[in-house]
């Protein structure tokens, strides 16, 4: 109907109050007219009319500056503070009333201010945003704390391309994430998307085109970036997806430094490839020595199924108690310098794995001990040449012993009948044993009559080398051999008369040449 109001004022009055708004009639003076709207109530309700807006803003000054700025151009906008120095209200949205049971102040308000200059004033609509500058600076409080990059992008589907709309919300926080070289006229947020390695900057479009067009709700991805030294950095990226319309989207991504979480995984997967790959058997032990990881040589080495059949297993059913009683008393306390030694293991068949093994402890970057590992090679085939050289040793040292034997107690057969056996050296027990083993082995075997025994090349006859002769010689007669003794030398023959041996059964003669002769007229 015409003459109607198009709003009802105390509606509007009404509706005002439960908002953040203030709207406010300042005279040519800047002094404060009428004033309506909830953001009064944030100071308590004061009584503002008649006051001047500089009065009450924290930097007089500013309010003056802006007020100028709309008075000549018309209009001005801008952000101040208000000094709030009664209570403090909080609208309660269940009921639309205002409470505060302290009644106490917190602190200045942030207003910002849209001035329009009038024939007789200035009308000001102010939005009060302290809660919007507190929550946007504990959110970047968080942020810095996290070492994280918050960014939004708009995209906006043109034809078969994709407009991107890509801003951070904490730049500030970017060269503490990933310190750039800067050019001029250009912002670190800029630097950083060109920064992107090649191969994962084609990745990453494709990643999130691919997401956008299937109606993905999120997705993840890491890739790497150059820092301002050439170094590789990797980041980590977690992106929300908002389906706007059709064709549009709006991205909440949040991007954090993983490279050092990546330098672990890379070492790990290094170690994983490295200890796979390995001739020689790894387990690492916990605190407790129960088996928390065996690489497949281990699995292999031991004789078991798998990997997984050594999980929790006791060291101790590993070891060969029986040659080892002691180890683990004498290693376990020389873990934390190492130690190294021959360690036999017993297999999952019950059979020894001869090894060299390395034992070690284990312990983190804080120092704390979190168990124990070894390293063992393989000595399974060096033992058995081992043995093998051993015994071909003791074979060889036989045979040599054998072929010494021989020669020096040599048997020679002069005729039918007649043998000779020539002495040179010392005689002992053991020799004069081996001198009549195999003289009388060849009175036997060559049916011999006579046996020439030559001790030309004994230089020292004793007691013992005197009874042994004479044994020899009963022994031989046993057989019905008869022994001629030839080469005794003045020097012997002395040592034999001081010795008071017997030799009446023996026939002693000065020289081999006498012996044979000798027995060559016997037969």
């Amino acid at each position: 109907m015409p003459g109607t109001p198009l709003f009802d004022q105390d509606a509007l009055v009404g509706a005002l109050a439960h908002t953040n708004l203030a709207i406010m009639r300042l005279g040519s003076d800047g002094a404060i007219l009428a004033i309506h709207g909830g953001a009064l109530q944030w100071l308590g309700n004061r009584n503002l009319i008649g006051q001047r807006l500089a009065d009450i803003a924290e930097q007089p000054q500013q309010v003056l500056d802006l007020l100028t700025q709309a008075t000549s151009a018309g209009s001005a906008t801008g952000r101040i503070q208000i000094r709030n120095t009664g209570a403090n209200f909080i609208v309660d949205t269940s009921s639309g009333m205002l409470k505060n049971p302290e009644t106490a102040p917190i602190g200045n308000r942030w207003w910002n201010l849209s001035c329009v200059a009038l024939s007789d004033g200035i009308q000001i609509v102010a939005e009060d945003l302290t809660e919007q500058i507190a929550a946007i600076s504990a959110r970047d409080e968080v942020l810095k704390g996290m070492r994280g990059l918050l960014w939004h992008a708009d995209i906006d589907a043109t034809g078969e391309s994709l407009h991107w709309d890509f801003r951070l919300d904490n730049e500030a926080i970017g060269p503490i994430v990933l310190p750039l070289n800067i050019p001029p006229g250009l912002t670190w947020g800029q630097v950083w998307v060109q920064s992107r390695h090649p191969d994962d900057a084609e990745r990453m479009n494709r990643v999130s085109t691919e997401a956008l067009l299937s109606g993905a709700e999120k997705y993840s991805q890491t890739f790497r970036c150059y820092a301002a030294d050439g170094s590789i950095h990797w980041l980590r990226e977690d992106v929300q997806v908002i389906h706007v319309a059709p064709g549009r989207w709006r991205l909440i991504g949040i991007c954090t430094d993983i490279s050092e979480l990546q330098g672990q995984e890379q070492r790990l997967r290094e170690f994983e490839i490295l200890a796979t790959n390995a001739l020689d058997a790894i387990m690492m032990f916990d605190t407790n020595g129960l088996v928390r990881y065996a690489n497949p040589a281990a699995a292999t080495q031991l004789a078991y199924r798998d990997q997984q059949a050594l999980i929790g297993l006791d060291i101790t059913q590993l070891l060969n108690t029986e040659r080892h009683p002691r180890l683990l008393d004498e290693v376990v306390p020389l873990l934390a310098t190492g130690w190294r030694g021959d360690v036999t293991f017993l297999r999952g068949d019950q059979t020894a794995w001869f090894t060299q093994t390395s034992a070690f402890a284990m312990v983190d970057d804080t120092g704390n001990n979190w168990g124990s590992a070894i390293i063992a090679s393989d000595l399974s085939r060096q033992y058995q040449a081992e043995q093998e050289r051993q015994t071909f040793q003791e074979q060889l040292i036989y045979s040599q012993q054998a072929a010494l034997r021989e020669l020096s107690t040599p048997l020679i057969p002069l005729a039918d009948g007649l043998i000779v056996m020539p002495l040179v050296g010392t005689i002992d027990a053991a020799r004069a044993q081996q001198v009549m083993e195999i003289l009388l082995e060849g009175i036997a075997r060559l049916q011999a009559e006579t046996a020439i025994l030559d001790i030309t090349g004994v230089k020292m006859v004793d007691t013992q080398v005197a009874n042994s002769l004479l044994r020899v010689a009963r022994a031989a007669q046993l057989l019905g051999a008869q022994v001629i003794l030839t080469g005794i030398s003045a020097e012997v023959a002395q040592s034999l008369v001081q010795l008071g041996a017997d030799l009446g059964s023996i026939v002693t003669l000065t020289n081999l040449q006498a012996g044979i002769a000798y027995a060559m007229r016997q037969h």
